[in-house]
């Protein structure tokens, strides 16, 4: 139960910044606020966790907690006299396609996990550079910034550390064990790509369609691998298609 800690965390910081992005002014449908509320908070918490890193030298759970707490603290005054009314503003629009859409996702989620402990440590990508890079930063000390050298020229210097301090953040705000950290980030990214796609939908468009596209998304065997597989793409996919949402 301690994996959803950090994840409400990213809710939360996620919902406060879209708000004061937003103006108080929320025009978007429930899911589709959540989800975009969801991907924001978690981006946010791993640049936080990066410049963490920058400031106190290293991995720290109590510093990274008290810069993900402090962030959400100063959003909540920020937004304390309208935020009330924007969570009473949430454009909740429940039909028959609703039933349907929860059967449908809480079904796969079950799929995409069964799927993902089949092979809990990903695939090269995931086991060779991601997970290899968020398990040096968790464990090298004052020494975390040899992840840029040729050091470590087999995990590709080069490549973002986004996924790395994603799975760095949900590591230091729960106590779930390493190996598990990224399976976790894993089947978050795959649903909330499916539900950013509905929530997307349902704003232009009726429910069945939304409905339909999603279930086309979840029956694809190669987006389920890919999903479960720890790689980076799948993160990029959420991002790209929030973008495109938001444009």
């Amino acid at each position: 139960m301690t994996a959803a800690i950090p994840l409400l965390a990213s809710l939360a910081l996620g919902y406060l910044t879209l708000m004061t992005v937003l103006k108080g002014v929320n025009r978007l449908n429930g899911p589709l606020t959540l989800v975009l509320s969801a991907g924001l908070g978690i981006g946010l918490n791993a640049i936080l966790t990066y410049y963490g890193f920058l400031l106190f030298g290293g991995f720290g759970r109590g510093m990274i907690a008290e810069l993900t707490g402090g962030a959400v603290l100063v959003l909540v005054g920020i937004n304390a006299r309208t935020l009330a009314a924007q969570a009473r503003g949430l454009k909740w629009r429940f039909n028959l396609w609703s039933i349907p859409a929860w059967v449908l996702w809480g079904l796969a989620l079950y799929v995409i996990v069964f799927i993902a402990y089949r092979h809990p440590y990903g695939e090269w990508d995931a086991w060779a550079l991601y997970n290899m890079k968020m398990k040096f930063l968790i464990g090298s000390g004052e020494h975390w910034k040899d992840i840029f050298t040729r050091l470590h020229w087999y995990t590709q210097p080069d490549y973002p550390l986004l996924l790395p301090f994603i799975n760095v953040h949900q590591f230091a705000l729960s106590q779930t064990a390493q190996a598990v950290v990224p399976l976790i980030t894993g089947v978050v990214f795959s649903m909330l790509i499916v539900w950013l796609l509905f929530g997307a939908l349902r704003q232009v468009a009726p429910a069945y369609v939304a409905f339909f596209a999603s279930f086309l998304l979840l029956v694809n065997p190669f987006y389920v691998f890919q999903g479960t597989s720890q790689y980076a793409d799948t993160v990029l996919a959420f991002y790209l298609l929030a973008s495109v949402v938001c444009l």
